[in-house]
Formats: C-alpha cells, sequence, structure tokens
C-alpha cells in the first residue's frame, strides 16, 4: 500500500524519545496535583490544555516534517488493523493523542501517574530506612493501590470506547482549533 510509509512514519515517531520524553515530563512535572477525587478542579483544566498545546506542538512539529497532513495522519491509523498485542501498543501509543482531546481520558492517567511516583518514592525511602525503627515508619494509604487499579481499568475501558475513525475526528478538530487561532 503506497501509505505504509505514513503508518511506520507514524509509529516510528510516536514511539520515539522526541516524543515520549516531553509526553512523560510533563506528566511526572505535573501529576502532583491530581487526586482521585471527584471533584475537577480548576488547576487541572489548566495543566489539561498545556498539555493538549504541547501534544499539538510536536505532532505538528513531525508532521511538518515529513510533510503529512493531519487526515493523512490519522487515516493510516484508522485504516491499519490492530489485533492481539499490536492493539494493545497501539492504544499505547494513541493514548496521550486520545487525553490531549478529551479531559475525562487525561485526569486518570495523570492521577495513575502521581500514584506511580509516590510509590516509587515510597519504595526508595523504605529502602533506605533501616529495618524496624521505630522513629521512622512511613504512614501509607493501603487504598492507593487499589485506587491505582482503578485509575489503570478506566483508562482502558476509556480508550476501547474509541471506535475506527475517531482518531480522524479528534485530529480534524485539533487541527480546525489551530486554524481558529
Amino acid at each position: 500500500m503506497a501509505d505504509d510509509w505514513v503508518f511506520d512514519s507514524v509509529i516510528g515517531f510516536l514511539s520515539s524519545p522526541h516524543w515520549r520524553l516531553p509526553l512523560e515530563t510533563f506528566m511526572d512535572n505535573n501529576c502532583a496535583i491530581f487526586d482521585s477525587d471527584e471533584e475537577n478542579k480548576i488547576e487541572y483544566t489548566i495543566i489539561h490544555q498545556k498539555f493538549k498545546e504541547l501534544v499539538e506542538g510536536l505532532l505538528e512539529g513531525f508532521l511538518a516534517e515529513l510533510d503529512i497532513s493531519p487526515i493523512q495522519f490519522a487515516n493510516s491509523i484508522d485504516t491499519k488493523p490492530t489485533m492481539g498485542q499490536n492493539a494493545e501498543k497501539m492504544e499505547a501509543l494513541l493514548r496521550p493523542l486520545a487525553a490531549a482531546d478529551d479531559f475525562l481520558i487525561f485526569k486518570p492517567i495523570m492521577v495513575e501517574r502521581n500514584l506511580e511516583l509516590e510509590m516509587e518514592v515510597r519504595k526508595m525511602y523504605e529502602a533506605q530506612v533501616p529495618k524496624n525503627p521505630k522513629s521512622m515508619t512511613m504512614i501509607t494509604d493501603p487504598d492507593d493501590d487499589e485506587i491505582l487499579k482503578v485509575c489503570h481499568e478506566h483508562n482502558n475501558n476509556l480508550l476501547s470506547m474509541l471506535q475506527p475513525g475517531s482518531l480522524a475526528v479528534v485530529l480534524r478538530r485539533i487541527s480546525e482549533g489551530k486554524r481558529e487561532k
């Protein structure tokens, strides 16, 4: 197929450090304020908008570099069949695009990342603290593991609801929004 190079280029970019590192850094730097409460704070919306701008900027730079239109980009992803492990990999690669467009996908990702970082800190702390110190005990929340599991399941459920062709709609909406600015 003539557009196989577009699909291969897109997958290569979405797997590359040029895409992943800025997104991971952004999430790590901004996830601390996200909690599992139902209430959505105004700060969440501000951070989501900045995330959306980051995703759009990275994507626009990539598309311009290869002279690929947003429609070609969306079509290359939506027309490729994904089965089994490849489907999971595609969902993981496309998760930031879906999160940029939908706050309801973005927030659980940020909550999940916040909990992951908290757990990493706890593990490092526990490794540094001598065994059985009476004066230094780490207070842990037994609900954190359950919250992390629920967030992960919620993210997967939201992504599984994306229909074929929906990414094209998201990208069209993003590109139309850029033209209006």
